[in-house]
């Protein structure tokens, strides 16, 4: 009876460590990781930078922003900000493109960003 119990907690014990593998994997090839750049309404530039799946640079007309908050990713959709203060949605629109939304004390703006 020993052997069966050392054999099942054996094997519970690498499909644990295969399960960690995998999601440590997930995490390096992220989608979101890279950096965005585009332009809010088309007039001032922005670039967001996002490694291990959480925004640590949020740029503004070329100067970078302080308190980013935490990143939420869901789906296609990466959240970043510090409600009620600002909160930026980007949304996946395909391969290296998503689409941006602001929501701020200065009003909304929308932008199309690509992965460089």
């Amino acid at each position: 009876m020993r052997t069966i119990t050392r054999i099942v907690v054996l094997t519970l014990g690498l499909g644990s460590i295969g399960l960690a593998g995998d999601a440590a994997a997930k995490s390096k090839n992220n989608p979101w990781d890279g950096a965005w750049s585009g332009s809010w309404d088309g007039m001032a530039a922005t670039k967001i930078i996002v490694s291990g799946g959480r925004v640590i640079e949020y740029d503004y007309k070329g100067a970078p922003q302080k308190n980013l908050g935490r990143t939420k990713i869901s789906g296609d959709t990466l959240t970043f900000g510090t409600p009620p203060s600002f909160v930026v949605t980007l949304t996946s629109s395909g391969p290296g493109k998503a689409s941006a939304h602001y929501h701020g004390p200065g009003g909304e703006s929308n932008a199309d960003l690509t992965k460089e």
